[in-house]
């Protein structure tokens, strides 16, 4: 510690020593960048100093601001692909900031004819500068490209980028995964505003409740800089609504589409936005609203399997041990609201945001389940309804206060992730199979066996039901101060310290419930339905059935079917009837173990600075954060129908020092290498903190259960080195790099049998779950090792000759691979005491979720107002849950999607659109250790949607 601190002032001393003495030797420019065709402000143009290192490029809204510029005749010089460079002489007084006129660039010519930049090639272009001058390594999508490809959420669109795969839920990308790294491992923010994670019991977000629509553009930070939050191991993924520009602005998009599985109208979409500036130009307001109905109708196919035998050359023979057959009916309703007001004056700038999302989710899973040991079938179905929402507020500004930049934030945001009701029901029948079938069929030969008959099937009155919610709330506060350091020939820089404080207050909230007395449910539901068929106590389940289903034949194939299935709306008056009646239910034993509440205070600081030296470009820092953490829980044992619970709190606070350093070198002005070396961390999953304990007993003491949390966990943290070339020029950006991540303390749950000390009471070392099966979350003793490289290319094709000039390429391969530890401890009895002992061993494998290869290739024709893009999508397969050894290992297949859009302008406002989604019916579907034994398989249909838009 003594050592980090002596560092930190000999850094500090030797970045800020130079700041006395820049005053008087260079000056600042500020100014704007005006796109001649349509008289906006152009984003990410290039401004330097001619014969310098020095530069910058320009803002969303089209202003710069150009350092360290040293005093005397300069000439400043403002270049965008596809139009001409400025050029624009200037005298610089040292000490003074210089406001320059608005520079409007105008289209170059090729070959004596003016080029016509598209709307989508700009806004690639605009995000291709964007990602070329940055200091550090990032991925950048504009909302021209946004909007380019049929993506309906965040999700989809971030993963068009290099190194980048997704999950998805109901067919639409849900959360993300970077370079392998699980989705818990990425910090996700709004305009620098952090996401609270989504999930119940992770810290991992779900993007789909995000649509694209209403996305001004899309950064991903592959390497962070001290400056952003440290939790982002695999990346650090930022999401832009946008400012209002001057003059009235706004759209309206509406859209409808049929859907394949279910063969009907599906989806329908509209968003409007309005804005305009203010009190010649100072306050500029902005307003999006969308709407997005969708059906994510699902079939679905999961199984599991029994080890039988494994031969001698390793092969191994299952047999199907329980098979589901799913329908999913999902209506999702998707609301998204932003507003952005801001204030301009002459030192700065005050911006406030709010950012909203809404949706709910209406689910109805009907099902069949067949277990082939037992020889049985279930029909059931489930019904639940979700509300996920996100409100995020924020003020922050920037000023300029003679030569020192201040720039602050104040902000608040909150998830709420509620199921209100949950209800399910199931009736059961023996006999599932016709006699002879073959023990060791595969699936969908087994199925021809399956007896599907329910007449005289008595069940179906009584049913479970259940309500969740999970509630987060994030309150930060941020400054940061910027200060130039020197400018004296080819030196120049600047130092920018700052801090940060987060509170989090989350609490998660699970209510399930069962049939408490049947008897008195029998009577309560006779005494309300008196005219069931029924035969004493047992009431049929025809009473129950849909009696206008005329069977379903699933995507899978001809031999899935179900050829019954509950009437819902009969199921609905059910638990409305009955759901009230707290004398008919009990609580389950196990609900408050999954119930915590939690309070985080993230305290962080830091110090970093940059400085250019001719061609060279050094960024060092560091940054430290301090969490404090208190975490409520509940311990206790069950026993029986008897429960003894208590809640236990307990707190700690943890620290971490984390070095960055990034250098770029420019080669060539279009030609650069970087790299970087950073330390990031993450924190283990809510549950994990949670110091909660549950004790099973069942029986004997190898089927008495334990599970447990713990606040003693260490923080993981990563080392990342990265390496990447750039070239940059009109023709486009090629990139190439690759990385390397050694992440330390990852948390991990174990399973175990305890035999420490013994079972004797009295003993000193009596331990009283000795025996009993024990999952707890540890740090991993073994480092994860991600390793791959990242390949990337994006360019126009217009300075071909006609027509070939309105072709547009997008293209990224990744390769990915990683080596994780996965603990198991077998039993053994060893002599001379034969008693029972745990073996400690572990078996390397892959990361979950990590795909070995992701590609992605946008082809596309741009052309006097028409514009059509094809679209490749490709994950390699990933593993989902590493067994004990090769024939437990459980995979996803590869996973291949296409989808197009075509478009054209009518008139100076109009633009019709047609998105062909999934148009090739692509399944996800897992397997356990060989594509033949499929687990699961999920078939979301394909989609056609016609779309209007207008732009004022």
């Amino acid at each position: 510690m003594k050592l980090q601190k002596i560092l930190i002032i000999s850094f500090s001393i030797f970045v800020t020593l130079p700041a006395f003495l820049f005053a008087q030797r260079s000056g600042i420019i500020i100014g704007e960048v005006i796109d001649g065709s349509n008289s906006k402000p152009l984003a990410f143009a290039n401004v330097y100093v001619k014969g310098t290192t020095i530069g910058t490029v320009s803002d969303e809204e089209g202003l710069y601001r150009l350092e360290n510029v040293p005093a005397g005749e300069q000439t400043i010089v403002i270049s965008f692909i596809g139009f001409a460079d400025h050029e624009l002489p200037v005298n610089i007084t040292g000490g003074e900031v210089h406001p320059l006129e608005s520079t409007t660039l105008l289209a170059e010519s090729i070959m004596g004819e003016e080029v016509v930049i598209t709307a989508v090639m700009r806004g690639q272009v605009a995000a291709l500068n964007k990602q070329a001058n940055s200091n550090t390594i990032v991925n950048v999508v504009s909302k021209d490209n946004i909007e380019g490809v049929p993506d309906v959420n965040a999700a989809e669109s971030i993963s068009r980028l290099p190194g980048i795969s997704i999950d998805r839920s109901g067919g639409e990308g849900s959360k993300v995964t970077v370079r392998g790294v699980s989705p818990r491992f990425n910090s996700i923010t709004v305009n620098g505003i952090r996401i609270p994670a989504t999930g119940s019991g992770d810290r991992s977000v779900d993007l789909s409740m995000i649509t694209s629509d209403i996305l001004e553009g899309i950064e991903v930070y592959k390497a962070i800089t001290p400056d952003m939050d440290a939790d982002a191991i695999g990346g650090s993924i930022n999401l832009l609504t946008k400012t209002a520009d001057e003059g009235l602005q706004g759209r309206v998009h509406l859209e409808t589409g049929y859907h394949g599985l279910i063969k009907n109208l599906g989806t329908y979409k509209g968003s409007v936005s309005l804005g305009n500036r203010f009190l010649d130009n100072r306050i500029g307001l902005l307003g999006t609203f969308t709407f997005h109905r969708a059906n994510r109708n699902t079939d679905v196919f999961d199984a599991s399997y029994e080890l039988q035998s494994i031969d001698s050359e390793g092969n191994p023979s299952f047999r199907v041990k329980d098979m589901d057959l799913e329908n999913k009916i999902e209506t999702r309703d998707r609301y998204n609201a932003s507003f952005t007001a801001d204030y301009k004056m002459k030192t700065g700038k005050i911006v406030f945001d709010y950012f909203y999302t809404l949706t709910e989710k209406d689910k109805l899973d009907r099902n069949i389940h067949i277990n082939q040991p037992n020889n049985d079938l279930a029909y059931g179905i489930r019904h639940e309804y979700q509300n996920l929402d996100l409100h995020s507020f924020q003020l922050r500004g920037n000023h300029d206060l003679n030569r020192v930049l201040i720039s602050y934030s104040l902000s608040h945001s909150r998830i709420g992730n509620e199921v209100p009701y949950r209800y399910s029901t199931g009736v059961e029948r023996s006999a599932a199979f016709e006699s002879g079938f073959p023990l060791d069929a595969p699936p969908h030969v087994l199925t021809n066996y399956i007896r599907y008959e329910l007449d005289d099937v008595p069940g179906g009155a009584g049913f479970g039901r259940g309500d969740n919610k999970i509630t987060d709330r994030n309150y930060t506060g941020q400054l940061d101060l910027k200060v130039p350091l020197f400018a004296s020939g080819g030196l120049n820089g600047y130092i920018k310290a700052g801090g940060k404080i987060r509170q989090k207050y989350r609490d998660r909230d699970i209510n399930s419930y069962s049939i408490f007395d049947g008897v008195r449910y029998y009577n309560a539901f006779i005494a309300e339905y008196p005219d069931v068929t029924r035969l004493g106590r047992n009431i049929y389940v025809e009473n129950f059935l849909d009696s206008e289903f005329e069977g379903y034949t699933f995507a899978m194939g001809p031999s899935y079917v179900m050829p019954y299935a509950f009437d819902d709306k009969i199921k609905a008056e059910h638990y409305d009837k009955f759901a009230g009646v707290d004398s008919l239910w009990r609580k389950s034993l196990n609900s408050p173990y999954n119930e915590f509440i939690a309070l985080e205070r993230i305290m962080a600081g830091y110090l970093m600075a940059e400085i250019n030296i001719g061609n060279l470009m050094i960024l060092p820092g560091i940054r430290f954060e301090q969490d404090f953490n208190e975490y409520t829980g509940t311990v206790g044992y069950s026993r029986d129908l008897i429960a003894i619970q208590n809640d236990t709190t307990g707190n700690r606070t943890i620290r971490n020092w984390l070095p960055m350093f990034h250098i770029k070198y420019n080669f060539i002005k279009e030609l650069n290498i970087r790299l970087a070396a950073t330390k990031t961390m993450t924190r283990p999953d809510f549950m994990s903190l949670t110091p909660f304990e549950r004790i099973n007993y069942a029986g004997r003491p190898e089927e008495n259960i334990v599970h447990r949390g713990s606040l003693d966990l260490e923080l993981p943290t990563a080392w990342n080195y990265d390496v990447f070339l750039n070239y940059y020029s009109r023709f486009g950006l090629v990139s190439a790099g690759a990385f390397y991540k050694k992440i330390e303390n990852v948390d991990i749950d174990i399973t175990y049998v305890d035999y420490s000390g013994n079972n004797i009471l009295g003993d000193p070392d009596f331990n009283p779950t000795y025996g009993m099966n024990i999952t707890n979350p540890i740090n991993s003793e073994d480092p994860t090792i991600v390793w791959g490289a990242e390949f990337e290319i994006q360019t126009n094709f217009r300075w071909l000759p006609k027509p070939f000039d309105g072709i547009v390429l997008n293209a990224n391969f990744s390769l990915i691979n990683s080596e994780t530890y996965y603990p198991f401890f077998p039993v053994e009895y060893l002599p001379p005491t034969w008693l029972p002992s745990i073996k400690d061993t572990a078996r390397v494998n892959r990361l979950p979720g990590q795909a070995n290869q992701i590609i992605n290739v946008t082809l596309g024709y741009e052309k006097r107002g028409f514009s059509a893009r094809v679209t490749m999508n490709y994950q390699g397969n990933k593993l989902t849950s590493s067994g004990r050894d090769e024939p437990r290992d459980k995979y996803s297949e590869e996973y291949l999607r296409w989808d197009a859009v075509v478009s054209q302008e009518l008139g100076i406002h109009w633009r019709v659109m047609m998105n062909f989604i999934n148009f090739t019916n692509e399944p996800e579907i897992t397997y356990s250790w060989r594509p033949e034994y499929p687990t699961a398989s999920r078939y979301y249909g394909w989609a056609v949607n016609l779309a209007v838009r207008y732009d004022l």
